[in-house]
């Protein structure tokens, strides 16, 4: 049997990946037949992203005035 998880750490992809992104990689291995929510996940990236566009400006503005 092959140990595919001492591969996968040490290649450093284990280090470029959120925690949640690990976690869904591994989730995928064992559970092929269910689906990820990517549209949830990328819904709450913009919100997220939106968010810190907003909190950018506001500190902006408030430097300015």
């Amino acid at each position: 049997m092959i140990d595919e998880g001492d591969d996968y750490s040490d290649s450093g992809l284990a280090a470029n990946q959120s925690a949640s992104d690990q976690k869904r990689a591994i989730d995928l291995t064992f559970t092929r037949h269910e689906k990820p929510n990517k549209n949830q996940d990328l819904i709450k990236n913009k919100q997220n992203h939106q968010d810190t566009h907003k909190e950018v400006y506001k500190r902006q503005l408030d430097i300015h005035q």
